[in-house]
């Protein structure tokens, strides 16, 4: 029997560094349904708006555009994403640029494994928990449509049956 993940959820990581990069990807993959991976901001971009993962864990300094600009661009289009930071950077800057763009957690590198799977355990109830709530309102909006369809077709026979009375009479 194949190992399940234990989350159903989505994580794109990116990660500059292979040898890191390579190790995070077979420790998520163990946790997650999908792991999707990229060596620099502009392909994590454009691997997010491909795939629309549930969760973005990246570096912030890297080639080409570093995880902060990429943070920027996709909070510009889902404000909602959920994102956690790894840098070696106890930077100020950084971390207030962090704090701004709403980023959920931010782990200093060297980071243990133990860290990061507590915070992707956190970040996991949240998408599921809010992933439930989108699909109970969904069903409810649904049930609440076929209630007034259902409504209107009982007014539709009451009025059948009054002006049928009335004829009668």
């Amino acid at each position: 029997m194949e190992n399940q993940p234990l989350y159903d959820i989505s994580v794109l990581f990116v990660e500059d560094n292979d040898s890191l990069r390579f190790l995070f990807e077979k420790m998520l993959a163990k946790k997650v349904a999908k792991v999707i991976s990229a060596e620099n901001g502009q392909v994590g971009l454009d691997l997010y708006l491909l795939h629309k993962p549930d969760l973005v864990i990246t570096d912030i300094s890297m080639p080409v555009m570093d995880g902060l600009q990429m943070i920027k661009k996709i909070k510009e289009k889902m404000p909602d994403t959920k994102v956690v930071v790894m840098s070696a950077y106890s930077n100020n800057e950084y971390f207030l640029e962090a704090i701004n763009l709403r980023v959920d957690a931010y782990l200093l590198k060297p980071v243990d494994a133990p860290k990061l799977v507590s915070t992707l355990n956190n970040m996991s109830f949240e998408i599921i928990a809010e992933k439930g709530k989108e699909k109970l309102i969904a069903e409810l909006m649904l049930d609440l449509a076929t209630l007034r369809k259902e409504l209107m077709e009982k007014e539709q026979q009451i009025e059948d049956l009054k002006g049928r009375l009335k004829s009668n009479q």
